[in-house]
């Protein structure tokens, strides 16, 4: 059965497109704006004399290793999101992503027997309309703890600080989307907790696929090495844990005067009390080159979030051969505390300081640390990745048969 890739953005970097064009299994990739849209392509043209940020990045949305026959690319939500704007109307969740790129989705097509992945609540116009064609599947990428705003609302409570970012996709729909699927892949087994919380009469559609990454590390890595930088990416500071870096940083910083705390992906602008990150580096937004630059530089990367899927970012670290020190909640199951890295329970600020303190004191710890690192990336490739996946397409494939 041919599978039809759908999503917004350019998530894993088109990897599952990717990944399943090389296997053979690819039949479509239907997505937003891209480099290959008609807006991708014009900012190509224009975006290096305008120096647009938005440009930039939409020019950076390539998909790689598709073939331009099997991408269909629509710049409809940009296009509604700008009529939204100029009218000032708000736009809800639903429409954003559950329908406006459905509508081209629905015109593109879905031949009988087909598989759609698709991921999270995106796109819930066209999954109810899948669902009745003759013998297709739906595959749904819970990329997220499902429950995130309920789970979040503690810390926002225990630590004063506002909910931001935090998407707000109502519980029953959802809960549809799960009865919607035939699959729910589901990153980490936190993940899979969620759902079971959200929609225990769908639990024996879970199924773990962790991701991987496409990240090469540099053999030359060990001789970047910085000790005593802590680098940090994201691109919400409350969710992903930027304040309790910035906690971190202020304690550790009166106490080794030689260390270092970057993060990308922010500006100083982007977090609330300047006060409070004073010893936090900002880097802005990095480019893939810049941002395996940092990993090799880092000590460790430091990513301390609140509630993820499973963190890509923290993925591309480990592959990177970058010690990483992350919550249990990153959803990186494959981290074995104190040998490939480090886990923390989400909000544990004095548990971080300590791990960090620990690394910058014991080389011989962050050596070790360092080269198990190395040792497990290759569970974190594409090619694994695409192994975990064929393992479900062929599932899917036996119950097609009847097997």
């Amino acid at each position: 059965m041919k599978v039809i890739v759908c999503q917004h953005g350019s998530r894993h970097r088109y990897a599952i497109a990717r990944i399943l064009e090389k296997n053979c299994r690819l039949a479509a990739l239907y997505t937003d704006s891209s480099a290959a849209s008609l807006l991708g392509r014009l900012a190509a043209m224009i975006s290096p004399a305008m120096k647009n940020n938005s440009l930039t990045r939409l020019c950076h949305r390539k998909t790689e290793g598709v073939p331009i026959p099997k991408i269909y690319s629509s710049d409809v939500v940009v296009f509604r999101e700008l009529a939204a704007k100029i009218c000032g109307r708000t736009v809800s969740e639903e429409e954003h992503w559950g329908q406006w790129l459905s509508v081209p989705m629905i015109r593109w097509g879905v031949p009988p027997g087909s598989i759609i992945y698709n991921m999270y609540c995106e796109n819930l116009d066209f999954i109810r309309h899948a669902r009745t064609i003759a013998g297709v599947k739906i595959i749904t990428d819970m990329y997220i703890y499902p429950l995130q705003s309920s789970y979040l609302a503690g810390f926002d409570e225990k630590n004063k600080l506002p909910l931001t970012g935090i998407d707000s996709i109502p519980p029953e729909v959802l809960h549809e989307v799960c009865h919607l699927s035939d699959f729910i892949l589901c990153p980490s087994a936190f993940v899979a907790q969620g759902v079971r919380l959200l929609a225990p009469d769908c639990i024996d559609k879970i199924r773990i696929c962790p991701y991987g990454s496409s990240i090469q590390r540099d053999p030359l890595m060990a001789q970047k090495v910085q000790r005593g930088r802590f680098f940090w990416a994201g691109r919400n500071w409350f969710r992903k844990g930027l304040f309790l870096l910035a906690d971190a940083a202020n304690d550790l910083k009166e106490r080794y005067p030689d260390m270092e705390f970057r993060a990308a992906g922010l500006t100083i602008d982007d977090v609330p009390d300047p006060l409070r990150y004073r010893n936090i580096n900002f880097l802005g937004n990095l480019n893939k080159q810049q941002m395996h630059e940092e990993f090799q530089a880092a000590d460790a990367f430091v990513f301390p979030t609140l509630c993820e899927g499973m963190a890509g970012v923290v993925i591309e670290a480990i592959a990177s051969g970058c010690p990483v020190i992350t919550s249990r909640q990153a959803g990186v199951d494959g981290i074995r505390p104190g040998e490939t890295g480090f886990l923390m329970e989400a909000g544990d600020c004095q548990g971080l300081i300590q791990t960090m303190e620990k690394l910058y004191l014991d080389r011989s710890l962050r050596q070790r640390v360092a080269a198990n690192s190395v040792a497990a990336v290759d569970f974190y490739s594409e090619e694994a990745w695409g192994q975990r996946l064929n393992v479900i397409l062929s599932e899917i494939d036996n119950l097609e048969r009847g097997q």
